[in-house]
C-alpha cells in the first residue's frame, strides 16, 4: 500500500513539477521577447534621433544571413536537447524532494497560480486603461469636431440671413462728420485744418500732424475700417479741370499711399476751388460727390481688398439705383439745397430722399425701389429744409415745424428762433451762429427740441485770419456736444479754440476759450508789424465827408535788408498819403447839389498792404486798393504785387528770377489766362500784359499773375488771377538774380 501511495504521489508530482517547468519556460520566453523588443525601439528611436545610417560592415548580404540562419537552427536543436536533459534531471530532483515538503511544494504552486492570476487581471487592467485613455482622446476629438460643425453651420446660416428689411422711420440718435473738416471718431477729434490733416485728444489736447500739404486745403477726408480716405489740391491753375489726388494712411498716420494722382474733379474753378462738396464712404465705395452740377461731375472709387480703389460707373453705385425720371433731392429745387446727400442717409437711415420733375418729395429704400411720397404743408413758403434723425426740420417766418420721419402727416411746432438757417442740430436742439463782423464776435442761440429759447454765448470774441504768407484761411464751426470748436487768430496764430455749453457767468464777461490746436505759426511775428490808421473827414460848411484808411507794415529785423525794403515801402506809404491830401480837396470843393441823393459820403479810400509770401529767398507784398465815389454803382478795387530779394532787399521782376526769355514766360502763361479771360486775349500781342510790373507773385507751388476786375473780367466775375506750376519754368538761382533800379 505503501509503495503504491509513493508511486502515485510521484506521478503527481512529476506531473505538477511539469506543468510548473512549462510555466517558467513560457514566461522565460516572453521576457526575452519583452526586452528584446524594448532593445529594438531603444536602437531605432537612437537612429532616428540621430540622423545616422548603419555602417557599411553591418548591411547583412546573402551569404551571412545564410550562415546565421544555420547557426540558429544548430542553436536551436542544442536547446531542445539541452532542455530535455533539464527535464530529466528536475524529474529526478523532483522525485527526491517529493518525499520531503510535498504540501509546500503544493502552496507555492497555487500561489504561482494566484499570481499569474493578478498578472493576467494587471495587464487586462492596464489594457482597459489604455482603451478608456483612447476612448477619451476619440471622445474630445468628436466634440471638437462637433463644435467646428456647428461653427461652419452658424456662418453658413449667418452669410445665407438675409440683410434685415429696412423700413422708413425715424432711427436713434447719432453723429455723422464724415467728409467735413473736423471729425470725432473713436474719442479722437481729427482735423483737416488749412494745410495740416492732424488730430487732436480733446481730454488732454496732445496733438500730432498726420499730413501736411504745401498750401491749404478745403480739407475733404472720410475715416473708413481704421483708415483715413482724403483729398489733396494743390493751388495752382489747371488747363484741363481742377485736379486732386487721393491718399489713403491709417489713423496714426502710418501707411500713407497715394491711391490715385493727379484727377480731374471739375472744370473751370478757382485757384484751389473745385465742385467738390462732399466725401463719403459706403459699402466699399468711395464717393467724391459735387453738389453743384447735378452729379455730373462726381467720381467713383470702388476701396480693393489690397488697399487700391478702382474707379467705377454710376451705375455700379447707389446713384445707379435712382429710379428713372427721378433725381437726388438737393438737386432739385432751392427749397431741398440743405438736405444731406444721398449716401448719407442710405448710411444713417436705410433710404434716402428723391425728387420727381415737378419737385414732389419721396423717400426711396434704393434696394427694392419702395417709395413713398411726404407732402408738405408748407411746401410753398418753406426753406432750409434740412434732416435730424428724428424728423424733417424747416423754417417758415422765423418759426420753425418738424415732419416726423415716423409719420410724415404729423407736423409739430418746434418754436421761434429768428436766424437764416441753422448752423448745425444734435440731441437737444438747434443752433445759429450769428457772426458780428465789425466787432469780430459771434453769438450762439439754441432752440431746443421742446421750444426753449436759450442763449449760449451772446459775445464770443473771434478775431480771424485772413492774411498768410502760405495763403491760410480756415471756417470751423464744429461742436461734439460739450464743447463749440471754431478758428480764431490767436497772438497773431492761426488757431483752433474752444468753449463749453456748460459754463459759469464769468464767460459772458472774459475770454475764456481754450487753445486747442495751432495749424498757423505766424513767421512774420519776430520779423514785422502792421499799423492802421482811418479817418473820416467832414467839411463843416457843407456837411460833406470823405472816408480814408491806410494799413502799413514794416520789417522789424535789424538788417540792411529789412532797412531797404521799407525804404522802399515808405515810399508807397508817402504817395498813398498825398492822395488822400488830394481827395481832402476834392471833398471840400464838391457841392452839395452834386452829391447823390442824401448821402454826403463824396468819396472812399483804403490801401492795404501786407506780407502774403516770405520763404528763404523772396518776401512778397500785396498792396490792395479799394475806392467808392458817390453816386457809383459799386466801388473798384484791385492789388499790386511787389517781390523783394532777401539778400539784396530790392525789388526783383520776373525776368530776372527766371531763366527762361520773355516770350517764352508770355508762352508758358498765356494759355492760361486765355483759359479764364472773358474778353481781351484775341487783340494780337496782348500778352506783353504779362510782364507789366505790379503782376506777379509767388506762391508756395507755383508764379501768379494778377488781372484787376475790368482788364480781362467783368467787375462781378471780380479780378482775374492764375498760378502757373514752378516746374514749367527754369528758375534762376537766387544768388544770381540782378538788382533792379528804381
Amino acid at each position: 500500500m505503501y509503495m503504491k501511495l509513493f508511486v502515485l504521489r510521484g506521478e503527481r508530482m512529476q506531473m505538477i513539477i511539469g506543468r510548473v517547468f512549462d510555466r517558467v519556460l513560457v514566461y522565460g520566453m516572453v521576457w526575452a521577447l519583452w526586452v528584446g523588443s524594448w532593445g529594438n525601439i531603444d536602437m531605432g528611436a537612437s537612429a532616428g534621433q540621430n540622423g545616422q545610417r548603419k555602417p557599411a560592415d553591418s548591411i547583412e548580404t546573402g551569404s551571412r544571413r545564410k550562415e546565421k540562419e544555420e547557426d540558429k537552427r544548430g542553436s536551436k536543436e542544442q536547446d531542445q536537447e539541452d532542455s530535455r536533459e533539464g527535464e530529466g534531471q528536475v524529474t529526478e530532483e523532483a522525485e527526491e524532494s517529493s518525499y520531503r515538503q510535498p504540501e509546500d511544494q503544493e502552496g507555492k504552486d497555487r500561489e504561482a497560480e494566484d499570481q499569474e492570476g493578478k498578472d493576467r487581471e494587471a495587464e487586462n487592467q492596464e489594457g482597459k486603461d489604455r482603451e478608456a485613455e483612447n476612448q477619451e482622446g476619440k471622445d474630445r476629438e468628436a466634440e471638437n469636431q462637433e463644435g467646428k460643425d456647428q461653427e461652419a453651420e452658424d456662418q453658413s446660416a449667418e452669410a445665407q440671413e438675409p440683410p434685415k428689411p429696412v423700413s422708413f422711420g425715424s432711427v436713434p440718435y447719432f453723429k455723422d462728420d464724415a467728409g467735413n473738416n473736423t471729425q470725432l471718431v473713436d474719442g479722437w477729434l481729427y482735423g483737416y485744418w488749412s494745410r495740416q490733416l492732424c488730430r487732436v485728444n480733446p481730454k488732454t489736447l496732445e496733438s500730432e500732424v498726420l499730413f501736411e500739404a504745401a498750401s491749404p486745403q478745403e480739407g475733404y477726408f472720410s475715416i473708413y475700417e481704421g483708415m483715413i480716405y482724403f483729398v489733396e489740391q494743390k493751388n495752382i491753375s489747371y488747363l484741363d479741370g481742377t485736379r486732386v489726388n487721393l491718399w489713403r494712411m491709417k489713423c496714426d498716420g502710418s501707411g500713407k499711399k497715394l491711391l490715385v494722382k493727379d484727377f480731374v474733379i471739375g472744370e473751370g474753378y478757382d485757384i484751389g476751388g473745385s465742385s467738390l462738396t462732399d466725401m463719403e464712404i459706403h459699402d466699399d465705395i468711395l464717393y467724391l460727390l459735387s453738389g453743384f452740377s447735378a452729379g455730373d461731375e462726381n467720381r467713383y472709387f470702388q476701396l480693393q481688398g489690397d488697399g487700391s480703389v478702382k474707379e467705377i460707373s454710376e451705375e455700379e453705385t447707389l446713384y445707379g439705383m435712382v429710379p428713372e425720371g427721378f433725381s437726388e433731392a438737393r438737386d432739385i429745387g432751392y427749397r431741398y439745397r440743405y438736405l444731406p446727400n444721398l449716401v448719407y442717409c442710405v448710411r444713417n437711415f436705410g433710404y434716402t430722399f428723391i425728387c420727381d420733375e415737378d419737385e414732389n418729395l419721396y423717400r426711396i429704400i434704393l434696394e427694392t425701389g419702395e417709395k413713398e411720397r411726404i407732402l408738405l404743408q408748407d411746401a410753398g413758403s418753406m426753406s432750409n429744409l434740412t434732416l435730424t434723425n428724428r424728423a424733417l426740420v424747416y423754417r417758415n417766418d422765423d418759426t420753425w415745424y418738424a415732419v416726423s420721419l415716423d409719420d410724415p402727416n404729423e407736423t409739430k411746432e418746434i418754436g421761434v428762433l429768428d436766424c437764416y438757417s441753422m448752423t448745425f442740430w444734435d440731441d437737444k436742439g438747434i443752433y445759429d451762429i450769428e457772426r458780428d463782423y465789425e466787432d469780430n464776435s459771434f453769438s450762439v442761440m439754441r432752440l431746443s427740441w421742446d421750444g426753449e429759447r436759450e442763449s449760449i454765448d451772446s459775445w464770443v470774441q473771434n478775431p480771424r485770419s485772413r492774411d498768410s504768407v502760405y495763403g491760410d484761411y480756415l471756417t470751423v464751426l464744429y461742436s461734439d456736444g460739450d464743447y463749440l470748436y471754431y478758428d480764431k487768430l490767436l497772438d497773431g496764430d492761426g488757431a483752433i479754440c474752444r468753449i463749453p455749453y456748460e459754463r459759469d457767468d464769468s464767460y459772458y464777461y472774459d475770454d475764456m476759450s481754450e487753445r486747442v490746436y495751432v495749424y498757423y505759426e505766424n513767421p512774420l511775428k519776430e520779423m514785422a508789424t502792421e499799423e492802421t490808421f482811418s479817418s473820416t473827414f467832414i467839411v463843416e460848411s457843407t456837411g460833406a465827408r470823405g472816408s480814408f484808411g491806410l494799413t502799413k507794415v514794416y520789417l522789424t529785423e535789424k538788417s540792411e535788408t529789412a532797412l531797404r525794403i521799407n525804404e522802399y515801402l515808405e515810399e508807397i506809404y508817402r504817395a498813398e498819403e498825398e492822395y488822400i491830401t488830394g481827395l481832402m480837396d476834392v471833398v471840400r470843393n464838391t457841392p452839395l447839389d452834386e452829391l447823390f441823393g442824401s448821402d454826403l459820403m463824396v468819396v472812399e479810400d483804403e490801401l492795404k498792404l501786407s506780407i502774403t509770401f516770405l520763404d528763404e529767398n523772396y518776401i512778397g507784398v500785396s498792396a490792395y486798393w479799394y475806392e467808392y465815389w458817390n453816386g457809383a454803382a459799386h466801388g473798384q478795387h484791385g492789388s499790386t504785387e511787389y517781390v523783394f530779394s532777401r539778400s539784396s532787399g530790392e525789388r526783383v521782376l520776373l525776368t530776372e528770377i527766371l531763366e527762361n526769355s520773355p516770350e517764352e514766360i508770355c508762352a508758358i502763361i498765356a494759355p492760361y489766362v486765355e483759359a479764364k479771360a472773358e474778353w481781351g486775349t484775341d487783340e494780337e500781342g496782348w500778352e506783353k500784359m504779362i510782364l507789366e510790373e505790379g503782376r506777379f507773385y509767388l506762391t508756395t507751388e507755383g508764379i501768379g499773375i494778377h488781372f484787376d476786375a475790368y482788364e480781362l473780367t467783368c467787375y462781378a466775375s471780380g479780378g482775374l488771377d492764375v498760378v502757373v506750376p514752378y516746374e514749367l519754368f527754369t528758375l534762376r538761382d537766387p544768388a544770381d538774380v540782378g538788382l533792379t533800379s528804381f
